[in-house]
């Protein structure tokens, strides 16, 4: 009898191990079985049946340009989900700020242009980029409070600096990612907010299938936070583009060229609520103006963030903040109040003497599957005292999403919104809404109905039951939705904000203030990847499992009915194929002993490169049948034969 039964399975590999057992029983053999059953380096979660919360663990490097080829980085800051860095963890490393503005007191703000908007930026920033990122492997020493690159080095430079009088801050952030085998999510997924120095970005990786189970993973408002409200009243009649001290006008929104001092933890898309404000210092770095780091105020919008609404005069104020930016720019701003009325005014203001909206925030023209960035944060209306102050400020962006997987299954919802702006009930500007941010979902296999949602937010009302017209802030742009299969995407622009008619103007409840730019969604071939180390789904082996016996009593085909006499002498064969497409280290192979054999002792033959287990003879039959044996190197279209002598009992 020869008995030739085959099973091809999907394993982890590359500095992965596995575990998988070939079972039989003599009189009549089964068919070999195999499973993934834990990813076995430091850290690795295995398969995991009800994933929920925050799953990845954040912390912010040290001061420092970490250039290509760079294989140690110093960390701090720990927060999210507690976990100790170690060797053979998966982590993401990505530039959230950095990039280069034109700072002059012009139109040329932002992005160098002689004409409206004064937005944008001019540039990547020498060396690092905002939005680059790569997937990198933990080596031998990592811990909380050292990233070590030993094998795994960078392949472009990433920086962490504080502001300066021309450049405004430049972020990345060092983020653990789970390795489950298998997951099902189990309850809402989220990342803590981003807090200018982590967080924002929810990472997940599956080598095999991760199972959405009608549940959601939630990146709404974690992004670039909006301009925090304030109130002052100092009259200021030119076309301002940015202005340097705490006086005046409306204040910028935060995004990938810098952090304002003042910043707006307004994050639910929901409701126009109250925000809260937080002051980073009176020495914060802000944006720069070329002669300082305090640019934080007026209308021009710095890279995806919206500009602040201005403060003319006595006569003419309350300019609405600029929506955030993302896959396209944000809405501007409401023209705000004017004493004189609006008699010969065009319907788009474009002939008015003294315009006050902030400019929406810039489209992130380099977004795609490599270089992904959170939604931009609203900009600040003007507040002269009429209200409080928090109720100027705008939104924050959306969140950053990955998600890599073999296939993705199930049912299942992923968020990314702007926020709302909050809405100003009394006689001042609204500010601006926050960008939808970014979600990347790449898998091989594509089973999942997915609805993704990274819509703008909407930009804050103002004074809609007064008596004259104010300022409401400009809706958040759309975000970015990059699939590997089809999913429900809604990335709408956001909604601006509201005034009162009372005064007639031309452009009517708008009053001046524009919808944010939808956003973009595009499906990419199942081959497209995420940068960086082969993780999960990229990183396994196609093995096949061939088990034969010899000889036989009824010929070739295997029958229920196949006897051997007690007392002889049998050999079976198990044959371990890598059919790639990745190399397999460390595979461990456990056989548990078959009813009615005496198994004596075991050979092993190798080809194409790999490598026979350490044990060999009576030894190795003891770890089959034991807790397995290692094939320490299984390349692509090597093999490993292992026979098998036994007696029937």
């Amino acid at each position: 009898m020869t008995v030739d039964r085959q099973l091809r399975i999907s394993v982890l590999s590359r500095r992965f191990g596995f575990w998988f057992g070939v079972v039989s029983a003599f009189g009549g053999l089964s068919l070999p079985t195999a499973h993934a059953q834990v990813c076995a380096t430091p850290g690795g979660a295995g398969d995991v049946s009800s994933v929920s919360g925050v799953i990845n663990t954040y912390w912010t490097p040290a001061t420092g340009s970490y250039n290509a080829g760079s294989t140690t980085i110093a960390l701090s800051g720990q927060r999210g989900a507690a976990a100790t860095l170690a060797e053979g963890d998966l982590v993401l490393v990505i530039q959230m700020q950095c990039a280069t503005l034109n700072s002059t007191d012009t139109l040329a703000y932002g992005d160098g242009g002689a004409t409206e908007p004064a937005a944008g930026y001019t540039s990547s920033a020498p060396g690092c980029a905002a939005g680059r990122y790569q997937f990198v492997r933990a080596g031998a020493g990592s811990n909380n409070g050292s990233l070590v690159l030993t094998g795994s080095p960078l392949t472009a430079t990433y920086q962490q600096a504080v502001a300066t009088n021309t450049n405004g801050r430049r972020t990345f952030q060092v983020i653990r990612v789970p390795q489950y085998a298998n997951a099902t999510l189990g309850g809402t997924v989220t990342a803590p907010a981003w807090d200018g120095n982590s967080g924002g970005v929810v990472a997940i990786d599956a080598a095999f299938t991760l199972n959405f189970n009608g549940q959601t993973i939630d990146a709404d408002g974690a992004g670039f936070r909006g301009a925090g409200g304030r109130s002052r009243d100092a009259n200021d009649p030119v076309e301002r583009f940015r202005w340097d001290a705490d006086t005046r006008h409306g204040g910028k929104g935060e995004g990938i060229a810098g952090t304002p001092r003042f910043v707006s933890e307004k994050r639910s898309p929901d409701n126009g609520n109250l925000a809260t404000i937080t002051d980073l210092g009176a020495t914060w770095g802000g944006y720069p103006t070329g002669t300082a780091s305090t640019g934080d105020w007026a209308r021009g919008a710095p890279g995806n963030a919206g500009g602040g609404g201005a403060f003319w005069d006595g006569a003419s104020d309350n300019g609405g903040g600029g929506g955030g930016g993302n896959a396209t720019a944000g809405g501007r701003g409401g023209v705000g109040w004017r004493s004189a009325g609006y008699a010969g005014i065009l319907a788009d203001y474009s002939n008015l003497p003294d315009k006050k909206w902030g400019f929406g925030g810039a489209a992130f023209a380099q977004a795609g599957i490599a270089r992904l960035v959170m939604g931009g944060g609203g900009g600040g209306g003007d507040n002269n005292g009429n209200s409080q102050a928090e109720l100027s400020s705008g939104a924050a962006g959306g969140g950053i999403v990955m998600v890599r997987a073999v296939t993705v299954t199930g049912n299942g919802t992923i968020r990314s919104r702007g926020g709302r702006a909050a809405d100003n009930p009394s006689n001042d500007a609204a500010g601006g809404g926050g960008a939808g941010g970014s979600v990347a979902v790449v898998a091989t296999t594509w089973s999942a109905a997915l609805t993704i949602d990274v819509s703008g937010g909407r930009g804050g009302d103002a004074w809609v039951p007064g008596s004259a017209a104010h300022g409401g802030g400009g809706g958040g742009a759309g975000g970015v939705a990059i699939t590997t299969g089809a999913a429900t995407v809604t990335a709408n622009g956001g909604a601006p904000g509201i005034t009162n008619t009372a005064q007639g103007q031309p452009g009517g409840a708008t009053h001046g203030a524009q919808t944010g730019g939808n956003g973009t969604s595009a499906v990419v071939a199942p081959g497209a990847d995420t940068p960086g180390t082969d993780v999960g789904r990229t990183c396994k082996s196609e093995l096949r499992i061939t088990k034969t016996n010899t000889p036989g009593v009824n010929g070739e085909v295997d029958q229920s009915g196949d006897t051997v006499a007690s007392g002889t002498t049998t050999a079976y064969t198990i044959v371990v194929n890598n059919d790639g497409p990745k190399q397999a280290n460390n595979a461990l192979i456990a056989d548990p002993a078959p009813s009615g054999l005496t198994c004596a002792t075991a050979t092993c033959t190798a080809a194409g490169g790999a490598s026979c287990p350490a044990a060999s003879g009576a030894a190795l039959v003891s770890a089959l049948q034991g807790s397995g044996a290692t094939i320490p190197l299984l390349p692509v279209g090597g093999s490993v034969s292992l026979v098998l002598t036994c007696t029937v009992q």
